[in-house]
């Protein structure tokens, strides 16, 4: 019995050792936008005011349609963390979803706000990342 809870303490210490949490992917949310003296960040709009500010919504259109672009098999393609809310159905990094529907996200679920804010920080982050280096 005590060998059997010690293996039980050494795998789960496994799971959490350096090698493997370093290679999980990282939701840090935006880190630029916001301005550099006061820390502020922008107030996002609602939608309908957002689509009628011109130049942002222009712009969220082609960083959507880059995004779009990139490989189906880049982990953060726009594929792949569609992937992750359900559709299309398939496993993201490895792991297939394990949520309500056919992803990992958990609609209809007391713990959707906690899963939901850091899916849309990668969508965000991701969604940049063509842009990056770009000027």
């Amino acid at each position: 019995m005590r060998s059997s809870w010690l293996s039980i303490v050494l795998a789960a210490a496994a799971l959490f050792s350096p090698s493997v949490i370093s290679n999980a992917f990282q939701v840090t949310g935006a880190t630029s936008g916001f301005d550099p003296t006061s820390k502020a960040r922008p107030v996002r709009q609602g939608i309908n005011d957002f689509i009628g500010s011109r130049p942002a919504w222009d712009l969220y259109i082609l960083a959507l349609q880059r995004f779009q672009n990139a490989s189906f098999t880049d982990p953060l393609s726009y594929f792949q963390v569609a992937s992750i809310h359900g559709n299309p159905k398939g496993p993201w990094d490895g792991v297939n979803g394990t949520g309500p529907g056919d992803g990992f996200c958990m609609h209809q679920s007391v713990l959707f706000p906690l899963w939901h804010r850091p899916y849309l920080a990668l969508y965000e982050v991701s969604g940049r990342k063509p842009f990056e280096g770009n000027s």
